[in-house]
């Protein structure tokens, strides 16, 4: 799966990328040229739409950008659709979670989140409302990437951070902020939140200690002492599932199921399934008919 952070760093021409500390403000137009892509993204997107559409998409919302919207994709895994032929262009910060943190510890007396609600948790695409102030604001960025030399990062920072003083001092907003300070703030709520909403996607246990910011040997050490099991067992687990939900639940052709619920090919989901099972996918939803209600 194609990670985005990783592209914007080895393609700083065509993804034209100026670093603000160790986050990245990116200006593009999106290459991608399949109707549907599926996509990560090892840092935390704000993304604001110049010009174009795009849908994206993650298992609890789906949100269409258009012209002057502006998103907050938290990192992960997501589909992204194109269903127009014109350029998507954006401006991007690519954003760790450790300056996220940063910024909510030292404003936290004025900014005052609150205790995070249950709904919240299961979210990672995050809509921002938009006004004439934030269209000039984005609009103004634009003329820092053909200025040479380029602006002094203090001077992006600074930028960066008024963004994240109109997000988060915005009561429309609270959820956000709330959901922000209870992850970023928390390294094993943190941990746990990137598995258990990303498990559906067809991702490596190297893609999943990128988002989790640990060397693969870490990543798999952290695992077993928060989840007590090696996490190539738990993903199995849990997309199978997530599968078993799907088949008693949904008429989707196999195919569709065993893509949605992160396994990497057909055959794969039916070899795992019938070891678990003793049965087919088919034949498990045909019993699953034919049980007396």
């Amino acid at each position: 799966m194609l990670n985005v952070y990783e592209a914007f760093q080895e393609d700083p021409e065509y993804f034209k990328t100026l670093r603000v500390n160790d986050n990245l403000l990116i200006n593009y137009n999106c290459p991608q040229m399949e109707t549907w892509a599926n996509l990560m993204t090892s840092l935390n997107h704000i993304i604001y739409t110049v010009e174009g559409e795009r849908r994206l998409v993650r298992p609890e919302k789906r949100i269409d950008v258009k012209k002057g919207s502006l998103i907050f994709l938290r990192k992960g895994a997501f589909q992204q659709g194109k269903f127009h032929k014109e350029d998507w262009q954006v401006v991007v910060f690519a954003v760790h979670d450790r300056y996220i943190s940063s910024f909510i510890n030292e404003f936290r007396d004025r900014l005052k989140p609150q205790p995070i609600v249950a709904e919240s948790k299961k979210e990672l695409l995050f809509t921002i409302g938009t006004n004439e102030i934030t269209h000039a604001y984005f609009n103004g960025l634009l003329p820092y990437f053909i200025k040479h030399p380029p602006p002094q990062e203090s001077v992006l920072e600074l930028k960066l951070r008024e963004l994240l003083f109109s997000i988060f001092f915005d009561k429309a907003n609270s959820r956000l902020l709330s959901y922000l300070d209870n992850v970023v703030n928390d390294d094993k709520s943190a941990f746990i939140d990137i598995m258990e909403s990303n498990y559906m996607f067809n991702l490596s246990l190297s893609d999943f200690s990128k988002l989790t910011a640990r060397s693969l040997t870490t990543f798999k050490t952290t695992f077993f002492k928060l989840f007590n099991t090696s996490p190539g067992k738990w993903l199995i687990q849990k997309r199978l599932e997530l599968a078993c939900q799907m088949l008693h639940n949904l008429n989707k052709p196999i195919n569709d199921i065993a893509f949605e619920s992160g396994f990497k090919s057909v055959t794969h989901f039916n070899r795992i399934f019938k070891v678990k099972f003793k049965k087919t996918p088919s034949d498990y939803r045909k019993q699953l008919k034919n049980r007396p209600d």
